[in-house]
């Protein structure tokens, strides 16, 4: 009797282990996915650029 609720006990701990590492790793991982996709978003758009046409200089007829 004694040696079965040590191992109860065993295998309530290790239940609890795998339990609470899961839901860690499941954290990290979304908190992860969210970070990635909030600096996506971020970034700096591409800067408009205009160009003007060369300003054309009259030339004077002789």
């Amino acid at each position: 009797m004694n040696k079965m609720n040590a191992e109860i006990k065993t295998w309530t701990l290790a239940t609890v282990l795998t339990i609470i590492g899961t839901m860690l790793a499941a954290i990290f991982g979304i908190a992860t996915i969210f970070n990635a996709a909030s600096q996506g978003s971020r970034a700096q758009p591409a800067p408009i650029v205009i160009t003007m046409p060369a300003a054309s200089t009259p030339t004077k007829s002789p």
